[in-house]
């Protein structure tokens, strides 16, 4: 019996390391491990995505240590990881399961803005004639202008809108021998998925493509699968985050409040449209005499009047409530610039003691106000597309649109400097081993007002180290791609309302690489945008467009969670 005890007490002993997880997995610890592995995944997802195979043990691909030279022991997530891989799950098979397995009462609230009631386009349903020929030309694929989707694979939808329903589409319909017909032939289609994807795709439908917006926030569950010693698979939550409304802070109800609120503006008494009808064939069509934004004006989600700066909004892209609002995603070029960067730089400081000992000094975040040359000696009176001109005028930008909603005062926009990213921004801009002539770090740090001489001391040291440790071919090798991204089919603009020397309110709206001083931050907001902490929209309204980049998010974080 003593020998079983101590066999019993040594086999404890050996197993100790790997029995304090389910993983079996020697020296696993909460706040090391499974952070470290939370973080390398969602860093790997922002930018891997295609990838079958991606070694984890790639000296490359290692996570740097906290300023405080501790692993981080909280999972960080990109704030706009939600919104950037809508586009990529969105496949007709995942969207078909989702729409008919979600409660009737939320469908209204998937923001899209409808087009036609019909995959035929018999009915159509665009609130504007421009609007309407838009969805002619461009939208006729996306397969999220169309209610037909909703009717064939949801059979609840009365559970909270019946009346709204009724008003808005089905009594339309029901004045025609083949709107009876079809109703009754939508709403009792039995596909399979397979079959119903084949349906779609027979009306030419390609893809589902919901709009920006920032009344809700998108919920998002991913996990990771690790395999134990014995074959068990156990999942490791990498990110969970609920869909959120978040009706009190929205700004985007300008630009369309969506079917939801449509549904509610014609079931509520006393409301420009109610008892109205969305199909544009109806006798009592809700917009044949009166406009979506009289109807925000009415119930305030407008100033009535407009304000200055709402005015000439409107007078560039169009009468509110008509805006469409999309996503643009970053483009693959860009992608893989900036992991091939990354790389460079991880894969330099893992091999080389001497790198660590030059770059640990400057390793710091530094919060810098940068502007374009166009906006010099100017007041700046908001930067949100979203939000009225702010009371009062302020000497530097102010902060872009977001999608967290909510209309800030007197808020500046900033860029993050942080090593890493000021390496990469001087290789891309042609500032290290002169690559392009006309960069100057004097005439750059100018562009930051609040901070020019740390930006210059920074620039400086990073410019130093990339040319002590990167040989000039190396250098060219990452510029060459910076030719093509300059010249991507994404024309993105920067949005501010100012005034210079009283005068009058302005709307200014630089594009990106047309001030050679500015563009070494404008790879910094680039950067940004792909790592997943900024977003660009397209807004396009009945008159004109604007493709513009949002403000900088803060990080979502959070501690890992015991297993």
């Amino acid at each position: 019996m003593g020998l079983t005890i101590a066999g019993s007490y040594a086999f404890l002993r050996l197993t100790e390391a790997t029995m304090t997880n389910d993983f079996w997995w020697a020296t696993f610890d909460l706040n090391n491990t499974q952070a470290y592995l939370c973080n390398w995944f969602n860093a790997q997802l922002i930018t891997s995505f295609g990838q079958t195979t991606v070694r984890f043990n790639d000296l490359e691909r290692a996570l740097l240590v906290t300023m405080e030279n501790t692993t981080d022991p909280n999972i960080n997530v990109a704030p706009a990881y939600a919104n950037l891989i809508q586009d990529q799950v969105n496949s007709l098979p995942n969207v078909i399961s989702a729409l008919r397995n979600m409660n009737g009462c939320d469908l209204p609230w998937i923001f899209t803005a409808y087009c036609y009631v019909d995959f035929a386009q018999k009915w159509e349903l665009a609130n504007s004639l421009p609007r309407h020929e838009r969805c002619r030309h461009r939208y006729a694929t996306n397969g999220a202008v169309y209610l037909e989707g909703l009717f064939r694979n949801n059979h609840d939808l009365a559970l909270c809108w019946s009346e709204a329903w009724e008003n808005a589409v089905f009594r339309a319909l029901h004045e025609f021998n083949d709107g009876k017909n079809w109703l009754n032939k939508t709403f009792s289609a039995q596909l399979s998925i397979d079959e119903e994807v084949q349906f779609w795709q027979d009306h030419e439908i390609k893809s589902y493509s919901t709009q920006w917006q920032n009344f809700k926030l998108i919920g998002v569950i991913e996990t990771v699968d690790v395999v134990s010693e014995f074959g068990f698979v156990y999942p490791l939550t990498l990110k969970r985050s609920n869909k959120t409304l978040q009706l009190s802070k929205q700004t985007s109800y300008k630009t369309y409040w969506g079917l939801a609120g449509d549904l509610t503006a014609i079931s509520t008494n006393g409301s420009t449209i109610y008892g109205q009808s969305l199909v544009r064939q109806a006798s009592n069509f809700a917009f044949r005499n009166v406009s979506l934004e009289a109807q925000l004006m009415a119930n305030q989600t407008l100033p009535a009047p407009l304000t200055d700066g709402l005015s000439l909004l409107r007078s560039k892209l169009g009468p509110f409530g008509s805006t469409d609002t999309y996503r643009v995603a970053v483009p693959l070029s860009l992608v893989m610039l900036y992991e091939n960067l990354t790389q460079t730089v991880t894969s330099l400081l893992a091999q080389s003691i001497d790198a660590q000992v030059d770059y640990w000094p400057l390793y710091d975040s530094t919060l810098v106000c940068p502007q374009p040359s166009e906006w010099d000696d100017s007041l700046f009176w908001g930067g949100d597309i979203l939000c009225r001109e702010q009371p009062s005028p302020q000497p530097q930008v102010q902060l872009f649109f977001s999608s967290q909603g909510s209309c800030s005062i007197n808020v500046n926009e900033f860029v993050q400097l942080t090593p890493h990213i000021v390496l990469m921004a001087a290789m891309t801009s042609g500032l290290v081993h002169r690559l392009n002539e006309s960069m100057s770090i004097n005439a750059i740090c100018r562009r930051a007002t609040n901070m020019a001489e740390a930006c210059k001391e920074l620039l400086l040291s990073m410019k130093a180290i990339a040319e002590k440790y990167f040989t000039q071919d190396r250098i060219k090798s990452a510029y060459s791609a910076v030719l093509q991204i300059k010249l991507m089919d994404v024309d993105i603009q920067l949005f501010q309302y100012i005034s210079r020397r009283n005068s009058p309110i302005s709307i200014s709206t630089p594009r990106l690489f047309d001030d050679i001083d500015f563009e070494f931050f404008e790879w910094i907001m680039l950067f940004e945008w792909t790592q997943g902490f900024r977003e660009v929209v397209t807004f396009e309204g009945d008159v004109g467009q604007l493709t513009l980049m949002s403000t900088l998010y803060t990080p979502s974080t959070s501690p890992a969670n015991a297993m």
